[in-house]
Parts: C-alpha cells; structure tokens; sequence
C-alpha cells in the first residue's frame, strides 16, 4: 500500500488499498470497491493492519476487517503515535462469493494518513491465505 491521504477521523472509512502482490484466484476487485471476493467455500487465514500517520499518543488506531459488510475483527487498538500499526489476524470459514474488506478507525482529527511506503513500510496491508 501507498499512501492514503485524509482519512475522516471518528468514522470507520474503507482503505483504498491500491496495489497487489499475489491475486492467484483472481479475486481482488482494485478500485471500484477494494474487496477480495472468495473464490470457493473454505478455510481462510487473514492478516491485516493499518499504520496512521500524524496521531499522537492521545489518538487511536485500529484496523477494522469486515465480511461481507460487517465487522468482523479489530486489530490491536494503538495509541504509540505516528506510524504505530494496529495488526490483527484472524482464521475464517469462508463461503464462495463472500467478500472481505479493511477499514481504519481513527480519533486524531482532520489531515490523517495511512501509510505503507518507503515511511513505513508495508504496514497497511490485507493478506489472506486460503488453508487446506
């Protein structure tokens, strides 16, 4: 992930996560909502995190993971400051045609952040991992 500017504070917003790595299922819908569709019914082990930039230590940051438009998981809520990952992983049964999202949560007020490059990096990401 890049970066993602002005995230509303006090609101769960999606992540416009922007790049992937693997997509062997062709699954990931890119820009038109930022979901990964399941491609068949099954065990799907999910890690996922935020990274905010500009909070301070009075904030909070928290990755929120949502299945089919409900929130499923939260990461580890983060109040370390800028650039502070808030990471969860969660395991899944999963049907085919679910779908799953990442959505960040913050307290920090306006000009907020997330961040995943060369500040620092990879800490905004979603990867799932199908278990057999």
């Amino acid at each position: 992930q890049t970066r993602i500017g002005s995230i509303s504070t006090a609101s769960y917003v999606l992540c416009a996560l922007d790049t992937t790595d693997y997509d062997t299922a062709s699954a990931w819908s890119g820009a038109s909502d930022y979901k990964w569709t399941v491609p068949r019914d099954g065990k799907y082990l999910v890690n996922f995190s935020i990274s905010m930039q500009y909070t301070t230590t009075s904030h909070v940051a928290i990755s929120n993971l949502y299945v089919n438009g409900t929130l499923i998981k939260k990461g580890i809520f983060t109040y370390a400051g800028s650039g502070a990952p808030s990471p969860g992983t969660v395991l899944l049964d999963l049907n085919k045609g679910d779908y799953i999202q990442l959505y960040v949560y913050h307290n920090g007020g306006s000009g907020k952040t997330l961040v995943g490059d060369a500040t620092v990096a990879g800490l905004t990401f979603l990867q799932i991992s199908e278990v057999l």
